[in-house]
């Protein structure tokens, strides 16, 4: 993803047209650190590629459907399409998704954003 102020989730049910203050990014790129975006609708991840690389590597892209948590656990680890328990933070780099934010758009009914791409 090039610097900009503006990026459209990639969630076919969601396409939420999501802004990020440019300095946000530069700070991170100072600090040598990895610039993740998630949208603030669904919870879909997009990466700064620039400064990211290697980020989300492993990311099936072709099947975004399987990239969905399919749960939580009472001890904060989400299930995955492989009924495998992972971290918060371990979802979202392996799948590109923020499982806390992607279930609660799912409970609220999976709501349209207000500003669309």
């Amino acid at each position: 993803m090039a610097k900009s102020d503006k990026w459209c989730c990639k969630n076919p049910g969601c396409k939420m047209l999501n802004i990020v203050e440019p300095a946000q990014i530069e700070e991170a790129a100072k600090r040598g650190r990895k610039t993740i975006f998630i949208c603030d609708n669904c919870g879909f991840c997009e990466m700064d590629t620039e400064h990211s690389q290697d980020y989300l590597r492993d990311t099936p892209l072709e099947d975004w459907q399987g990239r969905l948590p399919i749960g939580s656990i009472s001890d904060g680890t989400f299930v995955d399409y492989q009924g495998e328990h992972l971290s918060r933070h371990d979802f979202i780099v392996k799948y590109g998704v923020d499982p806390k934010r992607y279930l609660k758009w799912k409970k609220a009914g999976m709501p349209e954003p207000t500003n669309k791409c």
